[in-house]
């Protein structure tokens, strides 16, 4: 069982996006009714007809090296069975003509080496599954339908059998955890489900909602899917979901009916791929559901597969088979730890960036209707949300990114982080900033920005839409806006229509506080509303005051508005009512919220000296520190 050839799959290059769908191509002519699995860096096809014959071919791709290359099965048979456990692959059963086999044919991926054992009864149209260190062979039939299981325990080397509470062939089976589910299959009893707990060695059983047979069966996060198959009305496209935590059954529908159709998981999805359409044709479609969101999406293979199996190994799903096509469809889940890209590239699924996604111009990024997810983001080539939903932060790293990102998108910020937006950035979605920091050097277009209790907005840009500020009672629940970044700027909220409401600060009851913090220098920080509506809500918001050179005795705008434009300044306070020896108060006008720093009366200097400081102030004037949410910089205190 030597290797026989060789040849490549082709693939994206390293550190960069990869295509959805890829191709590849089986050694011998198209063929149905072979099985597939994988074990190790190896995934194999092995066996299957080519309508005039039975094959004992097996195709065996190296997921390491990207080199494919031949071996040959003990026998030549079809409607065999294969599932692995380790480093071992196990095709057992399966037909060749009129007649059927109990062969096992073992394959060690670590070795290359190749073994047999042998079924209890000769059989083909079984399902295999394993669980633990159990492999599991079950149903079939041999002249008339079995009830048949056979388990082979790995780790002692013993065959054992069991039965089915039904005999049948054409089932499908999958396992979830420490259990193997055989459901569907041939005969009347074709909606039963037996379910084996390899921990106990015991049998339970439930059923599906309509009895088929030549169904597709996969799990992921502990959702079991039996879809498709041939029921008595004909081909179905009906879904049965079991949820093994709750142990309730739902049921969907494939987006196109379809029996002999292919299952197979990778990461938290579940595809279900090809088969025999109602029309007698194969099929390209896939179907996709997503364990975690409980939503379904469908993809086109590049190739039709009708009689197919599928495979997952690492982060790809293998399909091939049927009477019209070798070829070997290839998807890859959209999952990277870090992408580096200069390309133009569209997603084609939901994406997933576990770390950094730095994209650099002449690339660009369109995500079209899918979310995308990173861990954080650099660079500067053009990002077009689409409809999508664009969140980072998770791996807590500071970034600047520069691309205008544009679309009716939304941006999500998350993590400890600091991202800060140097573009010109025009997606008209929202902006949550659930934590960390957000900091607005460039610009934003209409987006409605909410800061969240303990994340921080900030920056020197200027903001088109509205800014809605949390408010908390303590300071890990205030919401930010901080401006202190070493130099006195302005962070400007350029909606020009007067009757939107572009900063909202504090919560809508008392203590619900913002934070809102400021340097002051020979000028100061400051947050300029070109048109719209400030308002600071009951719960308010307390102002903390950072010097810089130059600070001395004066008054300074801190908020600025036009004429008449802000309501409720009266919910403001002060951190501190003192700071480098002078005293700081607040100063409501028609057009700003100012700060005035003052050299304290005699009066007020001999009652510091008595330390009578606290008859000065009010509630939120007592001490008490505050760390600036951006520069980490515990702010000033009396």
């Amino acid at each position: 069982m030597a290797a026989l050839a060789t040849a490549s799959l082709r693939s994206a290059p390293a550190d960069d996006w990869t295509p959805l769908w890829t191709t590849a191509t089986l050694s011998s002519p198209a063929r149905s009714w072979f099985a597939a699995a994988s074990a190790g860096d190896k995934v194999l096809f092995a066996g299957g007809t080519t309508g005039s014959a039975s094959s004992a071919v097996v195709d065996i791709y190296d997921t390491s090296t990207g080199i494919w290359s031949t071996a040959n099965l003990s026998q030549a048979r079809a409607g065999l069975a294969a599932t692995s456990v380790g480093n071992e692959v196990f095709f057992g059963g399966g037909y060749d003509g009129g007649f059927s086999f109990g062969v096992v044919d073992i394959y060690n991926a670590s070795t290359g080496s190749w073994s047999t054992a042998n079924l209890s009864q000769a059989r083909g149209g079984l399902a295999a599954a394993s669980a633990g260190n159990d492999v599991i062979f079950g149903g079939g039939s041999h002249g008339g339908y079995s009830n048949t299981v056979d388990i082979y325990n790995t780790a002692t080397g013993a065959w054992t059998t069991s039965t089915l509470s039904a005999p049948r062939d054409w089932l499908a089976a999958t396992s979830a955890g420490s259990d193997v589910f055989f459901g569907g299959g041939n005969t009347s009893n074709g909606a039963v489900v037996d379910i084996y707990g390899t921990t106990a060695g015991t049998w339970t059983t439930s059923s599906l909602s309509t009895p088929r047979s030549y169904l597709a069966a996969a799990s992921a996060n502990g959702t079991v899917l039996f879809a498709g198959g041939w029921a008595s009305t004909g081909i179905t496209n009906l879904v049965d979901i079991y949820d093994t935590s709750a142990g309730t059954w739902s049921t969907a529908a494939l987006s196109v009916a379809r029996a002999t159709l292919a299952a197979a998981s990778v990461g938290d999805k579940v595809l279900f791929a090809g088969g025999e359409e109602t029309s007698g044709n194969p099929s390209s479609v896939v179907d996709i559901y997503d364990t975690s969101t409980g939503i379904w999406s469908t993809t086109t293979m590049p190739d039709v597969h009708g009689d197919c199996s599928a495979v997952s190994a690492g982060n790809q799903v293998f399909i091939a088979g049927g009477a019209v096509s070798n070829v070997v469809d290839i998807y890859t889940l959209q999952s990277y730890g870090t992408i580096t890209s200069s390309k133009a590239f569209t997603l084609c699924d939901q994406t997933t960036v576990a770390g950094l996604m730095h994209l650099n111009t002449p690339g660009s990024l369109n995500c079209a209707t899918f979310n995308l997810n990173v861990g954080s983001m650099s660079g500067n080539a053009p990002i077009d949300l689409g409809s999508g939903v664009l969140t980072t932060g998770s791996d807590n790293t500071s970034t600047t990114y520069s691309g205008a990102i544009t679309g009716n998108g939304s941006l999500t910020k998350t993590g400890n982080g600091i991202l800060t937006l140097a573009g010109s950035n025009t997606y008209t979605g929202g902006t949550s900033i659930n934590t960390g920091s957000l900091v607005i050097n460039g610009s934003l277009g209409h987006t409605a920005i909410s800061v969240g209790g303990g994340a921080t907005l900030g920056g020197t840009g200027s903001i088109g839409g509205s800014v809605t500020v949390a408010g908390g009672s303590s300071p890990g629940t205030w919401g930010t806006i901080s401006l202190v970044d070493g130099a006195a700027n302005t962070l400007t909220l350029s909606d020009a229509t007067s009757t939107d409401t572009v900063l909202m600060i504090g919560g809508s009851t008392a203590g619900s506080m913002s934070l809102l913090c400021f340097e002051v220098g020979a000028t100061a920080d400051r947050i300029q509303a070109t048109a719209g509506k400030l308002v600071v809500n009951p719960g308010g918001g307390i102002i903390s005051i950072t010097s810089l050179p130059g600070f001395a005795p004066g008054t300074y705008d801190l908020l600025g508005f036009a004429n008449g434009q802000a309501s409720g300044l009266g919910y403001l306070n002060l951190v501190t009512t003192s700071l480098n020896g002078y005293t700081l108060s607040l100063r409501s006008t028609p057009t700003a919220e100012q700060l005035v720093v003052a050299v304290p009366e005699p009066s007020t200097l001999a009652l510091l000296g008595v330390g009578a400081i606290g008859l000065l102030g009010y509630a939120w004037r007592r001490r008490f520190s505050v760390r600036n949410p951006i520069s980490g910089r515990v702010l000033p205190t009396t």
